[in-house]
């Protein structure tokens, strides 16, 4: 897709940055594979939303991802 963007490894206690599980969100052409488990925990989006959100996204925030 257009943009990745990778999910860092969180201390919840802490806040504090521990690693990259090299998980990521990243746009896809393939509509069929949104919201199916496919890969190794990255999270799919069609390419317009993975667009949308990065610009509302900073280095370093948060990202909370419910089911």
């Amino acid at each position: 897709g257009p943009k990745v963007i990778c999910l860092d490894i969180v201390d919840t206690k802490t806040g504090e940055i521990t690693g990259c599980n090299g998980e990521f969100i990243h746009g896809t052409d393939k509509p069929e594979s949104v919201g199916k488990n496919q890969s190794k925990g990255c999270v799919r989006l069609n390419n317009a939303d993975v667009e949308n959100l990065a610009k509302w996204l900073s280095v370093g925030q948060y990202v909370l991802i419910r089911e």
